[in-house]
């Protein structure tokens, strides 16, 4: 975007106009991307704005929609795009979207787990909400044992059919995955 030669961000823009292939560092920071009609990643302002008045319930609706506005701006335009087989909005959590850590295998939640496998880690930062209640158990086990990665993925490496995006909130540490299939 700048012309100059520089370490930064190839991946998935999108936008109304010119197609943009790789933006450096400097320029991402800058969210210089909006100047050419594009961003990188989507994400759910009314959660952002809901869980903002939730936790400052003295705020006006102003001051909601300006917080909830500026961190959807940093989202589509100062944060490196997400690389998935599926569209997914970036987590919300406390009221701001969460950090993306990186493409996640079962060293990764053993990292961050309280227990020996990382089971628990993994299962306690994992959204089941579209699923009844009786089916969540089989639906962990399968995804457990059938589709998590017994490594570590480097770079955002793909080589499974089903990859899990680990996440973090900013304010208070939470992890969270989604998980996606080809």
């Amino acid at each position: 975007m700048c012309g100059e030669t520089r370490p930064g961000y190839g991946g998935v823009y999108s936008g109304i106009s010119e197609d943009v292939d790789f933006v450096c560092e400097p320029c991402m920071i800058a969210g210089r991307i909006a100047e050419k009609g594009q961003q990188t990643n989507d994400g759910n302002i009314e959660l952002v704005s809901e869980q903002l008045q939730q936790r400052n319930p003295v705020w006006s609706a102003e001051q909601v929609t300006s917080v909830a506005d500026e961190r959807l701006l940093e989202l589509h335009t100062r944060t490196p795009g997400m690389v998935t087989w599926q569209d997914t909005d970036f987590p919300v959590h406390c009221g701001d979207f969460c950090c993306f850590l990186k493409n996640a295998g079962r060293p990764d939640y053993k990292a961050i787990s309280e227990l020996h496998d990382g089971y628990d880690a993994w299962f306690a930062s994992m959204d089941f909400s579209g699923y009844k209640l009786s089916e969540v158990a089989e639906q962990a086990k399968f995804l457990w044992e059938e589709c998590l990665r017994d490594d570590s993925p480097k770079d955002g490496e793909t080589a499974s059919s089903a990859e899990f995006y680990l996440f973090q909130c900013l304010v208070c540490g939470t992890y969270i995955t989604l998980w996606d299939q080809e």
